[in-house]
């Protein structure tokens, strides 16, 4: 049986322009450029963080759900796509902070047109499950991921495990990257996951990172499978100074 082919993208950060340009390099047709059309045989992925400071925020997250819908991508939530939902159920306290990036497109929406947006949106991530195994060979996660998640029924703790938020019902704030997890991950699959900001995306126990940090001047990545070649675009720096990690180590 052949094997699925995957276009796997590390988060986002709006970077709209860019990611054109990556996705018109990994050879989309962009005869319609609001909805690309993937090669023939490849699947889009999202490891979440579509959206972020950049100025495409809206139409990036437009597209993938989009795509979504018609059934030509995969998406798996992240923090930020997490607190959306939040702030579409009327449960996010302080979206002007929690949804900086994405606040001032928000803003510009009239009232019905934003009242409509957070209704589809509402669905669209009610929708999404906390990781997918693509092809029985491959997790895609945003944060992290254990042996035991894939064993045990979807609990509220998985959720966050791999969306690295609080979640829907706790409405606090998540304390940030926990990586570790990668030395422990003992299963055969091969995960892929935002992870982090790091400068170097490599392969550490079956597990890697696609994080480019693209807010600090960083890169957005897409990594092809089962080729396991990446392909990324490099992004201007929209936000103070930041420390890319090399974790791991």
């Amino acid at each position: 049986m052949p094997r699925e082919h995957y276009h796997i993208f590390g988060p986002l950060y709006g970077f709209h322009d860019q990611f054109m340009e990556l996705v018109e390099r990994l050879g989309y047709d962009l005869s319609d450029p609001k909805v690309p059309v993937p090669p023939p045989g490849r699947t889009p992925v999202s490891l979440g963080g579509i959206v972020g400071p950049g100025e495409g925020s809206l139409k990036l997250l437009g597209l993938f759900m989009e795509w979504s819908r018609q059934g030509i991508a995969v998406v798996v939530p992240g923090e930020v796509e997490e607190k959306l939902f939040r702030y579409a159920l009327g449960r996010l306290d302080r979206p002007e902070e929690e949804l900086a990036g994405l606040w001032p497109e928000l803003r510009r929406m009239g009232e019905k047109e934003l009242a409509g947006f957070l209704a589809e949106y509402e669905r669209f991530f009610a929708s999404l499950p906390p990781f997918r195994v693509l092809g029985g060979e491959l997790i895609a996660v945003h944060r992290a991921l254990t042996p035991e998640s894939l064993a045990q029924p979807l609990t509220m703790k998985t959720r966050q495990l791999c969306i690295g938020g609080a979640g829907t019902e706790e409405g606090k704030g998540s304390s940030g990257p926990t990586l570790e997890w990668v030395w422990e991950w003992n299963g055969v699959e091969r995960v892929v996951c935002a992870g982090a900001p790091t400068r170097e995306s490599r392969w550490v126990n079956r597990c890697i990172f696609l994080d480019g940090g693209a807010p600090w001047g960083g890169r957005i990545i897409c990594l092809l499978y089962p080729e396991l070649e990446m392909v990324t675009v490099e992004t201007p720096r929209v936000r103070g100074d930041h420390e890319l990690a090399d974790f791991p180590q």
